[in-house]
């Protein structure tokens, strides 16, 4: 198990659930939040070592979070997963550098490997 804390922003509650538990048996703490403003409140909270978030959510999507957080801590390490394939959100995650953007529905063995890599 490594010692790293794992963010989950996910509007989705059977995605969120079950990437928690997923995530549970990999990482020391996994923290979960259904959308951008809570991410950013978790953020701030529990400081995870790795986000990994959806795209498109209510009241603040994924990536107006990424660059709010990227503001304080421009070194924080993102996952992106989303249903949304088109090139816009895709050419946003690159300017704000994530490099790592999943289509779901997610292989969950390619997402704890790309995170672990991420976090070595």
């Amino acid at each position: 198990m490594m010692k790293k804390k794992v963010l989950i922003v996910e509007d989705e509650v059977l995605i969120r659930e079950m990437l928690k538990e997923i995530f549970m048996s990999v990482f020391e703490s996994v923290y979960t939040a259904r959308n951008g403003l809570q991410g950013i409140a978790r953020y701030e909270e529990f400081m995870p070592d790795l986000i990994i978030t959806d795209i498109k959510m209510r009241k603040m999507d994924g990536l107006e979070m990424i660059e709010t957080i990227q503001h304080t801590n421009p070194q924080q390490k993102f996952i992106i997963i989303t249903a949304y394939s088109d090139e816009h959100h895709l050419k946003t995650a690159k300017l704000l550098g994530i490099k790592d953007v999943l289509i779901k529905p997610v292989d969950s063995r390619e997402l704890i490997e790309r995170a672990q890599e991420m976090l070595q």
